[in-house]
């Protein structure tokens, strides 16, 4: 076989592995999504509750919030890991445009599943320290849980794509709706 060829291919970028690049960026963009959800609001409005908050008040409201609370969301990245790994795993040497196989059941749970208690922890830290709700960030919530059982037999790039489109999708929609009440006065 020619120096210059692999296995028919040119050594180098071969089909498979331009699959995995594109998996690896949306799931880098699932979990900078995720990051911005907390860091955006929910870090920034707890911090000024924490602020104006009495002594005994803010040990309460950091020990549930910041001890407790943060628990179900560092499960949720953990998941989401493992879905992303597995995701990896089962792109397989199919060409870029070719549909693959379905992710097991196991790891789509966990990039799902991974998603929504991150979501779910999000909302209770923000409830349990600003006593408000995100109607927004529910809404993103409730249909990602609702596309969890609709891509269980879709390919795993598909199955990837659709929680991080949704993600991004939300935050447009937020950071575009920030900029029209700012300029409001809002």
């Amino acid at each position: 076989m020619p120096s210059g060829h692999l296995h028919g291919h040119r050594r180098g970028l071969h089909p498979h592995s331009a699959r995995i690049i594109v998996a690896a960026a949306l799931g880098t963009a699932l979990l900078a999504a995720l990051w911005w959800i907390y860091f955006s609001t929910t870090a920034i409005y707890g911090a000024r509750v924490l602020a104006a908050s009495g002594r005994g008040r803010r040990a309460a409201l950091a020990q549930d919030a910041y001890a407790l609370l943060h628990l179900p969301m560092i499960a949720g990245i953990v998941l989401v890991s493992l879905g992303l790994g597995k995701t990896m795993s089962v792109l397989g040497n199919r060409g870029l445009f070719e549909l693959g196989v379905p992710l097991y059941p196991l790891p789509h749970l966990a990039l799902y599943g991974g998603v929504i208690i991150y979501l779910l922890a999000d909302h209770a830290i923000r409830w349990r320290l600003t006593h408000r709700v995100h109607p927004q960030r529910i809404t993103q919530t409730l249909v990602i849980t609702a596309l969890a059982p609709a891509t269980v037999h879709v390919p795993a790039l598909i199955t990837l794509t659709a929680p991080t489109a949704v993600c991004l999708g939300f935050i447009t929609i937020e950071v575009k709706r920030r900029g029209w009440l700012t300029r409001r006065g809002q």
